[in-house]
């Protein structure tokens, strides 16, 4: 339920700044938003930008990555 509640929290950010969701599902958005509306980074949780083309970017969460020891 988290992931799904942070997904549309972040599709709702991109749309109430004017850019399209072209594509999202469970860790993934494909839009046209810059990749700045994002809170991108490597810790658990973060958004992790996987692409970039002319038009648009492919943003992924690394929030269901998990480290077993």
């Amino acid at each position: 339920a988290y992931g799904r509640y942070r997904l549309l929290k972040q599709i709702k950010k991109i749309e109430n700044e004017g850019y399209k969701v072209i594509y999202a599902h469970t860790d993934s958005i494909i839009t046209d938003a810059p990749k700045e509306l994002f809170d991108l980074g490597t810790d658990i949780g973060q958004w992790k930008h996987e692409e970039h083309t002319e038009k648009g970017v492919i943003i992924k969460s690394i929030a269901q990555k998990h480290f077993i020891k």
